[in-house]
């Protein structure tokens, strides 16, 4: 399982395991649970800061309403079926290592135009599907 970990402002962290709702309400419980240092905080300050986070207004609400309707419907129809971590991978030296601070700078803070397609994996050593060795979505 591929673990990220989504910082707090008040000294607490969520494990992101996946997208999905109950995934994230898991990730809310651990920042309430194991992922604070003394200061409690509840599950919908939690899920609203993770929603927030990524990217949503309005808050949790919002992110369940924008992942059936949008999210869900992306990975699904560019089958992204399981979260993976693309980015950890025995490299052979011809290609480049991109590390994830990058892609984001690169997508999000650059300043230029928003790229058509983006490289989502390999299919190669079990993951995602096999008989594709390159695979790229529209986005």
């Amino acid at each position: 399982m591929t673990v990220s970990y989504l910082p707090f402002k008040k000294l607490h962290f969520a494990e992101i395991t996946d997208l999905d709702p109950d995934s994230l309400k898991q990730s809310a419980d651990f920042a309430r649970d194991e992922g604070r240092d003394v200061e409690k905080i509840g599950q919908v300050t939690a899920l609203n800061f993770i929603a927030k986070s990524l990217g949503i207004k309005g808050g949790w609400a919002s992110y369940k309403k924008e992942y059936s309707e949008s999210i869900e419907p992306f990975m699904d129809k560019h089958r992204l079926l399981k979260r993976q971590d693309i980015l950890k991978h025995e490299w052979d030296d011809r290609f480049y290592h991109f590390y994830p601070e990058q892609i984001s700078g690169r997508l999000f803070h650059s300043g230029r135009p928003f790229p058509e397609k983006i490289f989502v994996g390999d299919g190669r050593g079990g993951r995602g599907n096999s008989d594709q060795l390159l695979r790229w979505i529209d986005l």
